[in-house]
């Protein structure tokens, strides 16, 4: 079989297929995110609306905006007033039938994700746009976990493969980081509150992403994984700030006796919904 995060989650039970969900299938995070919680007051009428279609909207300008432009990390009003910026978020905010209304707060969601420094554990990043490597948007294919993998006697496919998109896979001072972008509203944005949220439905896809990098790189041991592994970090966009590194961030850096763990739960058929 093939298989993905969204069906792994679908079978468990932990998904709700949304009305606004995308079908464009290079933008596979954003169909996957929980419906919009509600809000306590209205959102402010220049504040891109929640849901679905915001959210993939938000997904395509981070895969498509030039990083280079952003190294620098201009100032928020001179960066918007590029001619090209200005024309990439034009052009797909009419794909995603979004009101000009609300292009300067999805511009500035774009600019502050990119440019804010982050908290990754113990490593403050000055900004995801100054990661010395890039992959935006990588497709992944891998065997689903078997015996023979876990102890390292090949790769030959059984039960089938996993397949997904990862939002962005960067290196910073030699480790590789996954990172996926959540464009869900919460009402609060505290390091508890993330956790909570993360955990309850991004779990899933935290162990396959992770699994999707360390084969990627080739990282088969303990020794190779502290060295070259960073971790995955959860982009909140509506709750990242540039004044502080820690708001709208969830990371956490699994360790190799977590990855191992993972792989021989996934073992048996009840992780992949088919027991």
């Amino acid at each position: 079989m093939v298989t993905s995060y969204s069906a792994v989650k679908r079978r468990s039970g932990r998904f709700a297929p949304a009305a606004e969900a995308s079908d464009d299938p290079r933008l596979p995070g954003a169909s996957e995110e929980p419906d919009a919680l509600p809000a306590e007051a209205a959102l402010p009428p220049d504040e891109l609306p929640r849901g679905r279609r915001s959210g993939s909207f938000l997904h395509e300008c981070l895969e498509q905006i030039a990083l280079e432009p952003l190294r620098d990390r201009p100032p928020f009003p001179i960066w918007r007033a590029r001619p090209e910026v200005a024309a990439l978020f034009d052009r797909l905010r009419r794909r995603h039938d979004r009101d000009p209304a609300h292009l300067e707060h999805a511009e500035r969601l774009v600019h502050t994700a990119l440019t804010a420094q982050v908290r990754l554990g113990d490593v403050l990043m000055p900004g995801l746009c100054t990661a010395s490597r890039t992959v935006r948007e990588m497709e992944f294919l891998y065997p689903i976990p078997e015996t023979a993998h876990v102890e390292g006697n090949g790769w030959r496919i059984e039960r089938g493969v996993v397949k997904g998109f990862v939002d962005l896979l960067f290196e910073h001072d030699g480790r590789a980081y996954v990172c996926d972008w959540k464009g869900d509203w919460l009402p609060s944005w505290d390091a508890a509150t993330l956790a909570a949220h993360s955990a309850r439905n991004y779990e899933i896809q935290a162990r396959l992403y992770t699994l999707a990098a360390l084969r990627l790189l080739g990282i088969a041991d303990q020794a190779a994984h502290e060295q070259r592994f960073g971790g995955v970090l959860y982009g909140f966009l509506r709750g990242l700030r540039t004044d502080d590194p820690a708001a709208g961030v969830h990371f956490r850096r699994p360790s190799w006796g977590d990855v191992q763990a993972w792989q021989h739960e996934m073992l048996g058929g009840d992780f992949w919904g088919l027991a």
